[in-house]
């Protein structure tokens, strides 16, 4: 009798683990996200601007699918952008991070996409189907397009082509 109690008490604690970390797991609140809805894939869309700026994030905390408003995950220490919307109804910014590409940015922006003061090598990565502002892409030191250095002084944007 006394060997049960103890597995149910070890069986009770075990079961209080499994829900505390169940319930420590990031949600969109903990980032101020209060208008969302998680797609059967996983894919967070969001109803709001989403504001993850100086957050100190090395990565996203969630697979963004689209966002109705702007997106901004600047001044973080990011060196992707995995994760990242493939829709933002407006502005999309990841400047001040650690970026060396494109790769995963948005598939279409109805904005701006600031990618100013991060180490891009490359634009050429881009995976945009359509942008309906300006790329901004300044103070990128080592960023090459067409074969010229960029004067890391300016601010130069880059259009790619008129939002479809």
């Amino acid at each position: 009798m006394k060997d049960i109690k103890i597995l149910e008490k070890v069986v009770e604690v075990l079961n209080d683990l499994i829900n505390k970390k169940k319930n420590d797991r990031v949600k969109p609140e903990d980032f101020g996200i209060r208008k969302y809805k998680f797609r059967p894939d996983g894919t967070l869309d969001v109803f709001e601007n989403v504001s993850l700026y100086g957050k100190h994030l090395k990565e996203l905390p969630f697979n963004f699918g689209k966002i109705f408003g702007f997106f901004d995950c600047s001044f973080n220490n990011l060196t992707s952008l995995k994760g990242s919307p493939k829709v933002v109804s407006d502005d999309f910014y990841c400047h001040a991070n650690q970026l060396e590409n494109l790769k995963y940015t948005p598939k279409i922006i109805r904005g701006d996409i600031d990618c100013g003061y991060n180490n891009l090598k490359t634009i050429n990565d881009l995976n945009i189907d359509g942008v309906a502002g300006k790329i901004y892409v300044n103070n990128n030191p080592d960023l090459i397009i067409s074969g010229e250095i960029l004067d890391k002084r300016s601010l130069i944007w880059y259009s790619i082509n008129e939002f479809k």
